[in-house]
């Protein structure tokens, strides 16, 4: 629909033994099972254990979000009601990225450009030679270089590299 959402998290850490009761409430009442996403409970490093629920929400919404935490080892419920401010999603930081990916792309692009008229203009040419070695250790000449002293021609399409 082209409207910006947000992603609503809660995580409950650090609890022991592993069943705990966390749900995502809208004005109090709990959102469906369909509404929220379940990372399930997970082991922590240290023997304990995590849950996280997300939902998604439009950013322009204003209604009363909460995290509800039951567990055993806890005498009341945990209730933590989110302010509706966004903490890790400024305008500011989008728009850095934004730009910051648009100018990456410029950059690119001209590089590809000045490589491709570099090429078409023949100033920009990769070649490969191969190193002279005993099996290929003639030369092929397109001009005569070499004249014997009585005038008759080598054979100036061979030439040998070494001396001898």
């Amino acid at each position: 629909n082209g409207k910006a959402k947000l992603k609503l998290t809660c995580l409950a850490t650090g609890f022991y033994p592993k069943d705990v009761y966390l749900t995502i409430r809208k004005y109090r009442t709990a959102l469906s099972d369909s509404e929220v996403e379940s990372s399930g409970v997970r082991p922590n490093h240290d023997g304990t254990f995590q849950l996280r629920k997300s939902t998604y929400i439009l950013e322009e919404e204003k209604a009363e979000y909460d995290c509800y935490v039951a567990h055993r080892t806890l005498n009341a419920p945990v209730v933590t009601t989110w302010d509706g401010k966004c903490s890790d999603c400024s305008k500011e930081s989008a728009i850095g990225l934004i730009v910051g990916a648009i100018i990456g792309a410029v950059v690119v692009a001209a590089i590809v450009v000045v490589a491709f008229i570099l090429k078409k203009n023949n100033k920009f040419c990769f070649r490969t030679t191969q190193e002279p070695s005993e099996e290929n250790g003639r030369v092929l000449m397109k001009d005569p270089v070499f004249k014997e002293e009585n005038g008759a021609g080598k054979d100036p399409s061979v030439v040998p590299l070494t001396n001898g």
